[in-house]
């Protein structure tokens, strides 16, 4: 029985090799989405801490001028932290879709050879199968006519 030989071989592992780098890199993109939805929860608890201190002050009754001024300079530096951290958020998450989208690609590649590759050596069975059967007539043929 001759052996099986898939012409695609080289093919196909670099298909597996772009399928895995694909993976790397949407892990990758999935950890800085994470981070992104860590830094918007820190810059909105932040916020939200601030609003408490806010009203504290302002129920004890010891706000002045200053203390406003600065307590709303502060507030929009926070809100300008949650605006930065939203657009992070939604830049993380169109990459992540990107390189998703581009993982499901290379392994639909991938998975496109390896049925092939099946197939091919479903078919190289069968053929051997039928070359065996075909020998053994054969030699029974001849043992029969001796």
């Amino acid at each position: 029985m001759r052996r099986f030989k898939f012409r695609l071989e080289t093919a196909l592992r670099l298909r597996k090799l772009a399928e895995q780098e694909a993976l790397g890199a949407l892990a990758e993109a999935e950890r800085l989405v994470v981070a992104a939805r860590d830094a918007l929860v820190d810059a909105q608890a932040v916020r939200a801490a601030h609003e408490r201190r806010c009203a504290t002050v302002e129920s004890e009754g010891s706000v002045d001028m200053a203390w406003l001024i600065v307590s709303s300079q502060y507030a929009e530096t926070l809100d300008g932290r949650i605006k930065d951290a939203l657009r992070r958020l939604a830049s993380a998450g169109r990459d992540r879709d990107l390189r998703l989208t581009t993982f499901t690609e290379r392994r639909a590649e991938r998975e496109a050879l390896e049925k092939l590759r099946e197939k091919q050596l479903q078919e190289h069975r069968e053929e051997s199968a039928r070359e065996e059967q075909a020998f053994l007539d054969e030699t029974s043929s001849m043992r029969r006519a001796a």
